[in-house]
């Protein structure tokens, strides 16, 4: 499969290495594209710990060459987010923003969601759409968060684990206020 392929092409780049074919730093310029597309395929199959140590090395790799690309942030918080490094995840979505990429906000604005950190979520709704980012999901999910932040008002809250609704790709976020913990409501929620 594509895994198989992107190791044959590191351990091609290795091979060359060794033989002082090519030493240059224009070889980690584009060596980077591997490790990324690899860190991608095995996102894609689960293989987490993998994803995280071929981003990981991507990131090194364009540092090196000073190039920073968002996607790579993006993605790796992503599976940082599925691995349940919230704190890592955060950082990274951050850098990304920093970076200037849009779509980190709504993912951002998402994981907000399942801490419970509903200001800061729709905040980083709020700045997505003004940048421009107008998808169903981020409108959707802006209106979700303030319909939990008009229902709670200054009372505290419980978040329970999210759960997804049957085999749909909207996830359920169930929200009770503290005093009164069997006043439970809902929001569906598009990731």
């Amino acid at each position: 499969g594509a895994c198989a392929d992107y190791d044959a092409a590191i351990q091609c780049d290795e091979d060359e290495r060794k033989d002082g074919e090519d030493e240059t730093e224009s070889a980690d310029s584009e060596l980077w594209r591997i490790f990324f597309n690899r860190g991608n395929a095995k996102a894609v199959l689960g293989q987490m710990d993998g994803a995280l140590a071929d981003y990981d090395e991507a990131i090194r790799l364009c540092l090196k060459t000073g190039v920073r690309y968002s996607w790579f942030f993006l993605n790796r918080a992503n599976v940082r987010q599925s691995v349940k490094d919230y704190r890592g995840a955060l950082m990274d979505y951050d850098e990304a923003i920093r970076i200037g990429n849009i779509d980190a906000l709504f993912n951002k604005g998402n994981l907000l969601v399942l801490l419970g950190r509903f200001d800061e979520a729709l905040q980083c709704y709020e700045t997505s759409i003004s940048e421009g980012n107008n998808r169903a999901g981020v409108l959707c999910n802006r209106k979700g968060v303030e319909g939990i932040l008009s229902k709670l008002g200054s009372a505290g809250y419980k978040v329970s684990p999210p759960r997804y609704k049957e085999q749909a790709e909207r996830l359920v976020v169930e929200v009770s206020l503290k005093s009164s913990p069997s006043n439970l409501f809902t929001e569906f929620y598009y990731f």
